[in-house]
């Protein structure tokens, strides 16, 4: 198990001359959990070891969207965390060379 834990806080100002004064808005994301990885390895001879692996990755959350557009409607932009599963299946050899 791999534990994970962030915080982060953004804020939102929207100025300038084309675009009408908005207010200051603060937005605060946080999260923490537990990330899996399982191995499995199997050696038949001290030249071959045959594994297969399995782990959740993680990343945390940021805007995928303009925030300027939700602020207008006054919503709080979407974050969320992505989280992705990676599995690996292989084998791995030595080679031994006589001279």
């Amino acid at each position: 198990m791999r534990w994970y834990r962030y915080q982060s806080a953004s804020t939102n100002v929207n100025s300038g001359f084309f675009s009408a004064p908005g207010p200051v808005q603060t937005f605060e994301i946080s999260d923490s959990g537990f990330n899996p990885r399982f191995d499995l390895s199997y050696a038949p001879n001290a030249d071959l070891t045959a594994y297969i692996s399995a782990s959740r990755g993680f990343s945390r959350a940021a805007p995928l969207v303009r925030i300027s557009e939700f602020l207008r409607r006054g919503q709080t932009p979407p974050y969320q965390p992505d989280s992705v599963w990676n599995y690996e299946i292989g084998e791995k050899a030595k080679c031994s060379t006589t001279g």
